[in-house]
């Protein structure tokens, strides 16, 4: 029988009882009938008639968005009319179950226990919460028994909220007590951070002239007592449904040609995203509001309204401010784009686009993770390697632009492409990376950027005459991601400190001493990138990544696979050879921090979000040898690190945790008492000897030792964590007692964010201080922008919130003077200002302000904001 965890319900029943595939089929397809279409349910509800419906379904036809918001946009349907009918439409489906019992195929105690059967090897994750009363809750828990729904019940009011906080349900059951009902439902929305969650009201109601008043209160489901079982199990499916991690992000293609949005929806489709369609910028405008999309693209002459105008529109409500506009248009000049920046757009592609580059942007700006500035032209004709790169590379951010010959790079930059580096394969079509790359270090004004020869094994004598004529650095093919990207986060980070010290130097205009000095810093900088790249490009490393890469490819061989035992053999080779390769790693990350090079970036960042990622990204390692993750961190925990050398760390001390654990043990990330900034990294396994401890974090130790189920370490990781943290100002401790357990305390400073209120009325900065005091943040004052920059000069804040109109200097005086001194050019400016004037909004925005917030304020508002910049 096929594995029962793999199974589908329908699967699972049509196995166990032997049902023939057709007429299994057969069923299916008179379930999906019985399950009674929107439209359907709305006629005969009285809520639309069939002119109307036509008129719904032909707009959600052309611009692919939902029934209701169809309907509500025509006018003819409330939200609460929806609501209603989505509900209906979910109470009243037809589940497989049910109609094999009634055609007589089984009895429905037999069905009861192929149920109970299949939910019990269901990794289930949905808890209902059940706020009625008590004989209710009765015949509720009786009813969803057979699914192994995690049931819970509360039965006084003052532990409902507590409740909700603890067990993070997805559903909510509530009957229609006395009081506030829409308080109590906005209450527990508020208790979960408005997460995914539904809730479903018993009514002993059965008519009432108004059906779908309820749903104003924020309901989602309406049941009338006594409730009809087939009705609850409906809501409880839907509900595990709807609250499911499923969610596909919906792009809105604006465009007048459907040529255009064809090859627009072509490119993003084919990613899978989910398209909705305007035709110009008006329709834009009500369909983002209507919608929210997820991210925009934007064609700019349009008919109606063009797209300058509609993004003018779509930035300034307040439900769609913070949605991504990507400007595509075949007027892609200076002028054009610097419009397109100032109405809110954050990139621009000229039509037509190089097909693969649009969605490529696209997942990397909704995947959060941040687009990089730095440029990276790659020359290479291979349609296989033109992937890898573009995959490699992308995951770190960095925007590429790929030719398939040397000649077509010199044309990239010839026309204004502003590369931060090269990547040029040796052998191409019309000219090759050797002629490429000796034009370019002959061109005085490409020469400084970095230039990385990729070659096979069997050119390998060409490297020296790459190098020979000024390649920066060289890679063998095949490579290794995590080794390209180390060269080239490395040259890239020291061509972007050689532009930097080139542009001091031509705007400063410095003396003869400064140029010889910045020359020297330049020398220094270059001479310790040739030593990293000495490191990197030892012959050690590069051998082992060829070794590694044939190896794999042997034992993935499934056309001439070894035997057994030489499968073993070569197994336990290239295991070895990763460890070695994972070695050379670790010990380049401790030459850097050796030399100071190593440091740390640090932010405010959420500690709870970062222990959720890291035993999620380490989930399968322990639930393959039957360990247990769980995260203690409290939500909003907030510490001052850099971000990926803090989840180093992390990650490295978990690992450890599962390595030395057995089957049945938990390892816990938790904060320590009185300790804020401190994570702790707690499990049951084996423990460590006292006299072993310290000699953990030496590197002169040999400390690797084997875990548990025979994994194998290098021994540097704990020195190298340690060391981490010191060069954050904190500390890495441990406490283990053999056959108890360790505990790691990786300790960081309390760093209190610090806000520079600027405002001359001293009643609007109390007013600030009081507001602010809840987040547990460092204020300082300044009465006009003059005493702000005094005030800069001596200390860096983590945020400036300013008044406009002051004496002496106003706000947007200070936000220039920020934004022209290098070291505060980043800094975070927010404008409060009782001037509602939209082009004093716009102005402030122009001059690259954060955000803007008109007085009076809500104060949650604006709690919510700061908490945005400083968390």
């Amino acid at each position: 029988m096929t594995e029962q965890k793999n199974l589908r319900i329908g699967e699972f029943i049509a196995e166990k009882l032997a049902i023939p595939e057709g007429d299994l089929k057969k069923m299916l397809n008179m379930q999906e009938y019985l399950n009674e279409k929107i439209g359907e349910i709305a006629i005969r509800k009285n809520l639309l008639n069939q002119v109307e419906l036509k008129e719904v379904l032909a707009l959600q036809k052309k611009h692919q968005i939902s029934f209701g918001n169809a309907a509500i946009y025509l006018g003819f349907m409330r939200s609460s009319q929806v609501s209603h009918l989505l509900d209906v439409q979910a109470r009243s489906k037809e589940r497989l179950g049910d109609l094999l019992v009634k055609r007589g195929l089984v009895k429905q105690e037999k069905f009861l226990e192929i149920l109970d059967e299949f939910n019990s090897h269901r990794d289930i994750r949905f808890t209902i919460l059940a706020f009625v009363q008590e004989s209710l809750s009765k015949k509720i828990d009786q009813l969803v028994k057979p699914y192994h729904y995690p049931f819970h019940y509360c039965a006084q009011e003052e532990e409902l909220l507590p409740l909700v906080q603890k067990l993070d349900p997805q559903l909510v059951l509530m009957d229609k007590s006395d009081g506030d009902l829409h308080g109590k439902v906005m209450k527990i929305r508020e208790a979960l951070d408005f997460k995914s969650l539904r809730v479903a009201l018993f009514s002993p109601e059965k008519e009432s002239p108004e059906p779908h008043t309820g749903y104003e209160y924020g309901v989602d489901y309406v049941l009338h007592l006594p409730f009809e079982s087939k009705e609850l199990l409906n809501v409880i499916i839907d509900a595990e449904i709807q609250t499911r991690e499923k969610r596909t992000e919906r792009i809105l293609v604006v465009d007048d040609s459907p040529i255009a949005r064809g090859s627009v929806a072509q490119e993003l489709g084919d990613e899978g995203f989910k398209i909705l369609f305007a035709e110009n910028g008006k329709e834009a405008v009500e369909i983002a509001t209507l919608e929210k999309p997820d991210l925009i693209t934007m064609d700019i002459n349009m008919p109606v309204m063009d797209g300058y105008q509609s993004c003018l529109q779509i930035k300034s409500q307040e439900s769609t401010a913070q949605t991504p506009i990507i400007i595509l248009t075949t007027n892609n000049t200076r002028e054009e784009r610097e419009k397109g920046f100032e109405v809110g757009a954050v990139e621009y592609f000229t039509k037509p686009f190089t097909k693969g580059h649009l969605s490529a942007y696209v997942k990397h700006l909704l995947s959060g993770k941040e687009i990089r500035d730095e440029k990276i032209i790659v020359a290479e004709d291979s349609q296989i390697y033109q992937n890898a790169y573009k995959t490699i590379l992308g995951k770190s951010g960095f925007r590429c632009e790929i030719v398939d010959n040397g000649r077509k790079v010199l044309d990239l930059l010839d026309g204004g492409f502003e590369a931060s580096a090269i990547l040029l394969d040796r052998s191409m079509p019309v000219m090759d990376g050797l002629e490429a790359c000796q034009k370019l270090k002959e061109d005085e004004k490409y020469r400084h950027i970095p230039v990385i020869l990729v070659t096979g094994a069997k050119e390998k004598d060409d490297i020296l005459n790459g190098l020979r004529i000024g390649a920066n650095d060289y890679i063998l093919k095949p490579f290794d991601g995590d080794e390209l990207m180390a060269r080239m986060e490395a040259h890239v980070k020291n061509y972007s400190l050689f532009k930097k010290l080139q542009k001091q130097n031509n705007q400063l205009c410095k003396s003869e001493e400064s140029l010889l000095r910045a020359k020297e810093e330049a020398e220094a900088a270059n001479k310790l990138k040739d030593k990293f790249v000495s490191l990197v490009a030892h012959d050690l490393r590069s051998p082992f990544t060829s070794i590694l890469g044939f190896l794999e490819f042997v034992l993935d061989d499934q056309d001439d696979p070894l035997s057994g035992s030489h499968q073993e053999m070569l197994q336990m080779v290239y295991d070895k050879g990763k460890g070695l390769v994972k070695m050379i790693n670790d010990l380049l990350e401790v030459g850097r921090l050796k030399m100071g090079k190593l440091k740390p970036n640090c932010f405010f960042m959420d500690a709870h979000s970062t222990a959720e990622e890291i035993l999620g990204n380490f989930g399968h390692l322990a639930e393959g040898k039957g360990v247990r993750l769980v995260n203690e961190v409290p939500q909003n925990t907030r510490v001052y690190a850099d971000s990926q050398l803090y989840q180093q760390v992390t990650q490295n001390l978990v690992t450890n945790a599962i390595k030395f654990c057995h089957e049945g043990d938990t390892i816990t990330l938790f904060v320590p008492p009185k300790e804020a900034a401190t994570i702790a990294v707690k499990d049951t396994g084996v423990g460590i000897k006292k006299e072993l401890q310290e000699k953990l974090f030496q590197y002169e130790e040999s400390t690797s030792t084997t875990g548990t189920s025979g994994e194998e370490g290098t021994g540097f990781g704990l020195p190298l964590s340690r060391d981490i943290m010191k060069a954050h100002g904190g500390s890495l401790d441990l406490e283990s007692k053999p056959g108890k357990g360790s505990t790691f305390y990786a300790r960081l400073p309390v760093v209190l964010p610090t806000i520079l209120l600027v405002d001359d009325d001293r009643k609007n900065r109390i007013l600030l201080k009081e507001v602010l005091k809840p987040l547990g943040v460092k204020i300082l004052e300044a009465e006009n922008g003059q005493k702000a920059l005094q005030v800069l000069a001596k200390t860096r804040p983590n945020l400036v919130i300013t008044d406009n109109m002051m004496p002496v200097m106003g706000g947007f005086d200070l936000l220039k003077a920020i934004r022209k001194d290098p070291s505060l050019e980043d800094l975070t400016v927010v404008f409060i200002t009782a001037d509602t004037k939209p082009e004093t909004r716009e102005s402030a925005f122009h001059l690259m302000a954060n955000d803007f917030i008109n007085r009076p304020f809500d104060r949650n508002e604006l709690v919510a904001r700061v908490k945005r910049f400083i968390e």
